[in-house]
């Protein structure tokens, strides 16, 4: 005996660049552009930071050893240097907190949203 309560029924799922998964192609490509929107602020955020430090004149030293002796022939004078951070690793470290605290963000929200 054959029975017609299991059917069968052929969809979409629609996956955003986060591995969120959506049914309805518009609440897939509104939360895409809100992910956009996101890494477009961090970027933002970046090259604020760069201006304020570059036009101030402002550096960034390591914290371990902001300044280092320079090796000088005559052991009675000697010379230091700044240690200074280089300002590309600077802000590529700048973006990469920026990427994970938006990552851990959007994980925490779709933990919410799996369990209700």
């Amino acid at each position: 005996m054959k029975s017609n309560k299991v059917k069968q029924e052929i969809g979409f799922i629609h996956i955003t660049s986060d591995g969120k998964k959506f049914i309805d192609k518009d609440d897939a490509c509104l939360h895409e552009q809100t992910i956009i929107k996101e890494e477009e602020i961090a970027m933002e955020l970046v090259e604020i930071i760069k201006k304020v430090l570059n036009r101030h004149g402002w550096g960034v030293v390591l914290k371990n050893s902001p300044i280092i002796p320079i090796p000088m022939q005559d052991e009675a004078q000697q010379m230091f240097k700044i240690n200074l951070v280089e300002s590309d690793r600077l802000f590529s470290a700048i973006q990469e907190e920026l990427e994970k605290e938006n990552s851990k963000c959007l994980n925490e929200e779709q933990n919410q949203m799996t369990k209700s």
